[in-house]
């Protein structure tokens, strides 16, 4: 079995690295840095952007939303560009007669207006997907069920992740900041649902509540199972980001606003 990405699979790509750079130089300004080891600083300041397009690639090819007219295949990005068109992503037949080879190659990114766009393609361009085609009642967290946190787990295996201040208290006291925090959050969130950021982690929606604790806010990931939500680690802002990102923009929020100032 390959173990090539989606992508990569489907197209042959040249330069990948190059065409995300341009893809956001296009596309709407947007912090798209997300930290890795082993590679350059200039790397991570589009590397939530390759994550996302792979993963965007990756949906629609399973929803089988990519269109098929001529010798072209494209798809809507779900990305704007400055001047507000959606941006697709645009793929040509491989013409060499070699089946180790894809079957396409990856020509651009580019917009509807865009000298580039073949003339066969309008009239034909997709919609973006919706992640919540099959599932439009995880869209919204229910402020209905019990949030059961495992403030043990969070405390002993996501230390480094817990606001600096906190991490010098005693074990008690920390536990109880925990618990604290999230009875304010519920609060906050039964008056507004919409603080809770849905999430993409391996398949799965997921949410992310805010919890403030000594004046930080922490991104708190909630599950949902039958009857509940359980949450049983919190991220960096940056992990936080880059996941809730790869199903929508976080715009006016306080995980958007936290990610300005924090990679």
């Amino acid at each position: 079995m390959s173990s090539k990405l989606p992508l990569f699979e489907f197209a042959y790509c040249g330069n990948f690295t190059t065409k995300i750079v341009f893809l956001s130089q296009i596309a709407e300004s947007e912090d798209w840095y997300y930290e890795q080891e082993n590679v350059s600083e200039e790397i991570r300041r589009t590397s939530g952007l390759w994550r996302y397009i792979h993963y965007i690639f990756s949906k629609t090819h399973q929803m089988k939303k990519i269109v098929y007219v001529d010798q072209y295949a494209i798809i809507n990005t779900g990305l704007l560009s400055k001047n507000g068109e959606d941006i697709y992503m645009l793929f040509e037949k491989n013409t060499i007669p070699d089946p180790k080879m894809a079957k396409f190659i990856l020509k651009t990114f580019l917009y509807q207006s865009s000298r580039e766009m073949p003339l066969c393609l309008h009239g034909h361009l997709p919609e973006p997907i919706d992640f919540f085609e099959d599932h439009p009642e995880l869209i919204y967290f229910d402020t209905r069920f019990e949030i059961i946190m495992n403030v043990d787990h969070i405390y002993d295996d996501n230390f480094i992740r817990l606001p600096k201040q906190m991490q010098e208290f005693d074990r008690i006291t920390a536990l109880t900041l925990l618990e604290g925090a999230k009875i304010k959050a519920i609060r906050r969130i039964k008056r507004n649902n919409r603080l809770v950021v849905p999430q993409e982690y391996l398949g799965n929606i997921q949410y992310l509540m805010p919890l403030e604790i000594l004046g930080e806010v922490i991104p708190l990931v909630l599950e949902k199972n039958e009857n509940h939500y359980r949450a049983n680690t919190v991220l960096t802002f940056g992990m936080a980001y880059s996941n809730a990102r790869l199903l929508m923009k976080p715009e006016s929020s306080w995980l958007e606003r936290k990610k300005k100032g924090t990679s």
